[in-house]
């Protein structure tokens, strides 16, 4: 910390191994057998630098960076009672994929107190992301795919926010603010979805009142918001006869067009004593497809 300015920086890692090797037919005979690794690694940094203090004008600006990276190497073997009778370690089935997220972003947040009883609020965040998907799929041996896709995504999210406060325990507001979350490419091949899948698209709009009564011992928390979605980033699995009779698979995630909820929470907090606090919340949400062609 400094005079007026405080300089933040947080830098995280986080690694993970995940293994199996043995049976997966679940069964005791020794039907099939499976070598499975996972390893994932992600590294992310932020550097914030902010206002001090209850000035008429806060702010703060920043910027974050991040890396995740993954490593996935499944194979099945037939065992040494193989119902297909073929022998002992013929691989059956194998997946092969390297995956990698490159990430950054600059953010800025305002507060003005523009009057005694408002204030308001104006921020931003620019963001970038690429993702890098290399796949490979063999079955009895045969390649059955190859996924070597990589895919950008940029976006600006703005926030705004009006507050009043017409007592030093009474707030009212307004927000309206933008989210955003990344799209990506399927991690297989599959003719029923597109290779890949675009970025999802908030808005949400959000109307607040915050009581402190009863000297500060009860607090009254009361909101309704109205959301507003585009391309919603929808899992999608189910199964088909192909021309051949055979049943397929598909698993993936495609875009619903438009969605939209809507919904009013209330929350008190009441201190009944010093010791003994009283909570209680509830809420009310309604949540819809607007437009989802070939659902």
């Amino acid at each position: 910390e400094f005079e007026n300015v405080a300089l933040t920086a947080v830098v995280g890692q986080i690694k993970s191994d995940v293994f199996n090797y043995g049976d997966v037919d679940g069964g005791s005979p020794d039907f099939y057998y499976e070598n499975l690794l996972l390893k994932r690694e992600g590294t992310s940094g932020e550097l914030r630098l902010q206002s001090l203090g209850t000035d008429t004008l806060e702010w703060s600006v920043g910027a974050s960076i991040g890396e995740d990276k993954g490593r996935m190497r499944q194979y099945t073997y037939h065992g040494a009672q193989s119902p297909q009778g073929r022998p002992e370690g013929t691989e059956t089935t194998a997946g092969e994929s390297d995956a990698s997220s490159d990430y950054w972003a600059v953010f800025s947040q305002a507060t003005w107190r523009f009057a005694d009883q408002w204030h308001m609020v104006l921020g931003g965040r620019y963001s970038y992301e690429k993702l890098d998907t290399y796949a490979v799929s063999r079955s009895n041996g045969v390649l059955t795919g190859i996924n070597d896709r990589e895919v950008d995504f940029d976006d600006f999210s703005p926030r705004f926010t009006l507050g009043w406060e017409p007592a030093s325990n009474v707030l009212a507001y307004l927000t309206a603010s933008r989210g955003f979350k990344s799209g990506g490419t399927q991690t297989s091949n599959n003719i029923n979805l597109s290779n890949q899948f675009e970025p999802e698209v908030l808005w949400n709009y959000e109307a607040g009142l915050k009581l402190d009564l009863v000297g500060r011992r009860l607090r009254l928390d009361g909101t309704v918001f109205f959301m507003d979605w585009k391309d919603v980033q929808q899992l999608i699995r189910f199964q088909f006869l192909d021309s051949t009779g055979a049943i397929r698979a598909v698993s993936g995630i495609a875009n619903a067009a438009a969605a939209s909820s809507y919904g009013a929470e209330l929350s008190a907090d009441a201190a009944i004593t010093d010791r003994f606090k009283l909570s209680t919340q509830v809420g009310y949400l309604r949540a819809k497809y607007d437009d989802y062609p070939a659902a």
